[in-house]
């Protein structure tokens, strides 16, 4: 589905329900419930189209990752992972949804990002949402998947991987690091 708001003027946004720039630069989004809106989407197609409710797998790329990150925390038990791309869990989860359900993540992310960074930000109306770091990031899900190994460094011609071992799967993390061509880092959870 696409967010609400306006194709023409490219201003198209999710209700998390966690509060963002959203709230305030798309004021259009408090009106609507889409955390319900994608609920509701499922069971048409769990009735409509034979879909498996055991296998629902959700992904979406910058606010869509936002949204993802949302939908872990409240429909947790309707979703059989999450594949975030180019966005960090946001400060409110982390203080919120500290017991949430533990879910398969599979996060990819960058350093190069001008506006996702790494590093994470408070939310300034030039960041839009307040997330916290890639660090920080992988510690909340290891806590919420009960990962307390640490991870095994391998090093693959000129990639990193950190794999944490010891959790039995599917709740595990799988860290790759390595360079793009012109000399950014690049990360992928997996």
């Amino acid at each position: 589905p696409v967010a609400t708001g306006s194709f023409e003027k490219k201003s198209l946004a999710w209700n998390t329900r966690y509060g963002s720039f959203a709230n305030t630069a798309f004021p259009e989004t408090e009106k609507v419930d889409d955390v319900g809106f994608i609920s509701y989407l499922m069971d048409l197609f769990f009735y409509n189209m034979n879909m498996d409710p055991d296998r629902v797998y959700v992904t979406g790329t910058s606010l869509g990752g936002a949204m993802t990150y949302a939908l872990s925390c409240y429909i947790p038990e309707r979703l059989a992972a999450i594949a975030p791309v180019i966005m960090q869990v946001s400060t409110k989860i982390i203080n919120e949804f500290q017991k949430a359900k533990p879910l398969p993540a599979m996060i990819i992310t960058g350093t190069a990002d001008p506006l996702v960074s790494a590093a994470g930000n408070d939310g300034t109306e030039r960041e839009m949402l307040s997330i916290v770091s890639t660090e920080t990031n992988i510690a909340y899900w290891k806590s919420r998947n009960d990962i307390s190994s640490n991870p095994v460094v391998t090093v693959l011609d000129d990639k990193v991987t950190e794999i944490f071992k010891g959790v039995p799967a599917p709740s595990h993390i799988i860290k790759y690091s390595w360079k793009s061509l012109n000399g950014d880092d690049l990360t992928w959870l997996k």
